[in-house]
């Protein structure tokens, strides 16, 4: 059973959570040939929202945390 963890930035709507979701179980059925009908649990998908002051660019600075 796959699992496929991303952290990213939080605040995208439900819409583009759900859109992130599709896009990641398409790629992963073309790129394994993963069966692309079954049961909705043959693939995990954990959306990790980080708060954006959460965040470091570089040099281990808090980016946005101002």
């Amino acid at each position: 059973m796959p699992l496929v963890r991303i952290t990213l930035q939080a605040g995208r709507s439900p819409a583009v959570l759900r859109a992130i979701g599709d896009a990641i179980h398409g790629a992963l059925v073309e790129a394994i040939g993963a069966p692309a009908e079954g049961s909705p649990d043959d693939l995990i998908v954990n959306l990790v929202e980080v708060p954006r002051e959460n965040w470091s660019w570089g040099r281990g600075e808090a980016t946005y945390a101002k």
